[in-house]
Parts: C-alpha cells; sequence; structure tokens
C-alpha cells in the first residue's frame, strides 16, 4: 500500500496514469483531495476538464459503474469512474453483491479510462482473489496517519487550503482532532474566526474541542494535588460530555499506570520519549503524567489502582452506582495523597 503524500506527488509528476485506484481508509478528506489531483492531472493530459463520475457498490454493484468506465464521454477524453463502498474487497462486512463482473474487469481494464475504487475498511483482504487483482495497480492508504505523518499530511493541506497557522497551532489541532476530516473542517472554522489571519495556538485552544483526555488529566491533576473543587469540577465535565462510568475509570486507570511509569522509570534514568516509547504512550500523555507523578510515591499511585480496581467491582456487582462510585474515587484518592504528603484537607 502506498502512502498517501508520495501518491499524491506521483500524480503531480504529470507521467501515464493508472487504469485503476484503490483507496482505502476512512479519511473524506484525503479522498478528497487525492481524486480533486487526479482530476486535475486528466486535464493537463487531455486539455479538458475531469469529469468524476460517483457510484456506490453496496447499493447497487459495480455494473453501471463499469458501463460508464467502457462508454464514450461526451465531455472528455478519460472517463473518471469513482465506485465506493466496495466491500467486496474488505473482510469488515460481508458484500451485498457479487463482485465477478468486477473481478473481470481489472484482468483487463480500460485503458482511456481511470476507475477508482472506495474502500472504507484500513486494509484490503488478500486473502481474496479481487483483492490480488486490484492490488496489481496503486492502492492509496486514506486511513488516519500517526502523529508525524499526520503533521505532514496537515501541512500539505494547509497549503492546499491557503490557511497561515503556526506550527504550534497545527501541533495542537491535531492533538484535539486527531482525525484529518475533522481538523480540515475546523481550520476553516478557525481561518473564518480570524478573519484570515494568522491563526495560533490560543485560537485552536478557544475554538475546538479538547479531547475528553484532558479533562480526565485536569480531574487527575485536581486528585493528586489534592484540590478536590477542581477534582470534581472536572469530574462534572467529563460528566456532561455523556460518558459512561465505565469508561471514565479506565481512562483514570490508564493515566495513572502513566504517572506509575514516569514515576519508575525516571529513577532509571530515563527520558520523557524513551519511558513513552517503553509504556507505549502518547508523548503528550506522558508529559503531563510526569507533572503529574511529582512529589507522588510510586506505592500511593498502586494504592489509586487498587482504589479503581475496587470501585469497578462495586459497581459491577451494584453496590455503588456509576456517580457514586465516581465521586468515592474522587474522594478516596484525593484523601491518600494528602495523608501521603502530609498535608491538610483544605
Amino acid at each position: 500500500m502506498n502512502d498517501w503524500l508520495s501518491e499524491m506527488k506521483e500524480l503531480r509528476k504529470q507521467g501515464a496514469l493508472s487504469p485503476v485506484y484503490t483507496l482505502v481508509g476512512d479519511e473524506y478528506v484525503l479522498k478528497k483531495q487525492w481524486m480533486d489531483s487526479l482530476l486535475a492531472a486528466v486535464q493537463k493530459q487531455t486539455g479538458q476538464p475531469g469529469e468524476l463520475l460517483r457510484f456506490h457498490f453496496d447499493e447497487e454493484g459495480a455494473d453501471r459503474a463499469l458501463l460508464a468506465c467502457q462508454s464514450l464521454s461526451l465531455f472528455s477524453e478519460m472517463n473518471v469512474v469513482y465506485l465506493d463502498q466496495c466491500t467486496v474487497l474488505s473482510s469488515a462486512n460481508k458484500a451485498k453483491f457479487d463482485g465477478a463482473s468486477l473481478e473481470e474487469y481489472l484482468k483487463n481494464p480500460i485503458q482511456n479510462s481511470v476507475l477508482i475504487l472506495g474502500v472504507g475498511s484500513e486494509k484490503l483482504d488478500e486473502r481474496k482473489k479481487i483483492s490480488k487483482l486490484a492490488k496489481q495497480f496503486p492502492v492509496v492508504d486514506c486511513s488516519t496517519p500517526k502523529d508525524d505523518v499526520a503533521l505532514q499530511v496537515m501541512a500539505f493541506l494547509v497549503k492546499q487550503k491557503q490557511v497561515e497557522i503556526s506550527a504550534s497551532g497545527q501541533r495542537e489541532l491535531w492533538r484535539r482532532c486527531h482525525n484529518l476530516t475533522l481538523a480540515s473542517s475546523e481550520l476553516d472554522k478557525l481561518w473564518a474566526y480570524t478573519d484570515g489571519q494568522l491563526v495560533d495556538e490560543g485560537h485552536v485552544q478557544e475554538l475546538v474541542t479538547p479531547p475528553l483526555e484532558d479533562n480526565v488529566f485536569a480531574w487527575i491533576d485536581g486528585v493528586v494535588k489534592g484540590q478536590v473543587q477542581k477534582a470534581f469540577a472536572s469530574l462534572q465535565d467529563v460528566l456532561l460530555g455523556g460518558h459512561d462510568g465505565y469508561s471514565l475509570l479506565a481512562l483514570i486507570a490508564r493515566q495513572l499506570r502513566a504517572m506509575w511509569y514516569a514515576r519508575v522509570l525516571s529513577g532509571r534514568g530515563l527520558s520523557q520519549p524513551q519511558i513513552a516509547a517503553r509504556a507505549g504512550i502518547h508523548p503528550y500523555a506522558m508529559k503531563v503524567a510526569s507533572q503529574q507523578a511529582h512529589g507522588v510515591s510510586a506505592a500511593n499511585i498502586e494504592s489509586l489502582l487498587t482504589t479503581i480496581a475496587d470501585v469497578e467491582f462495586a459497581m459491577k456487582s451494584g453496590r455503588l452506582d456509576s456517580k457514586q462510585a465516581l465521586d468515592y474515587v474522587v474522594v478516596a484518592c484525593t484523601r491518600l495523597i494528602q495523608n501521603g504528603h502530609g498535608q491538610s484537607t483544605r
């Protein structure tokens, strides 16, 4: 599978176009940008605007799309056909239609047409013959990339949109969205808000909804510092987001484990990036966890994790409801930390 940026560069080289492409993944903005670039490449080659014909495999099968590939166009020398929802190429869902006609077409595609196959899953089912045939042509990865690649793609999208945003603003936008389609939409909103002026990190923090983990960080921060009011206020924000008690306890436990890694492994001389890699935790989360773990013993963190496990068991056995359980976690953990620091309850 070819990465998205590399395939975008290939399209811009104005070389011969493949008769078939497969777009794999669920990032709408990447698929749209790639198809826009393909149409631009078609126009440069033929001197006529490219026309995109859209069909959905899961709604009607492949026959109409393949007929469009084989028909003469009145508007362009080259047909460009997009056949979306090609579940026949993936293992995610059972396809509603037979892929025999598409399989035959892939064996000998029309050279003056471009057929684009859209697959919503992150990879093809390589056990299928039809997937092996599709892989004879370029397969473009349009799934959500990892952080380092995502920032490169975001820089490309920013340039395409002719938007000005600071590097720190881009990083914060990605941290809050972790989805390029959502980030692209939020970028449009930010650009409109600043009236075409530079978008900075402050604008992103003001207008883009923070991830749930931010409130969990604030909750844990209040707990480990003995700030009960802050902990309860952050808990309320999280509950208003409609999240259930089990998922919140899991998130809290995950952050406490990150704190434990930070506390124990830093004592062994490891740097934050090394600890994050060892624990399989995002560097930002590890940075926050390291700050929260400062002054808290590993033993106290282990006690907090035990408290979380006991409360979760009480919820599952019906002895505590969700709200009671979460309130108990705040009070019990705060008291333990305060006693450990020798602080008063104020």
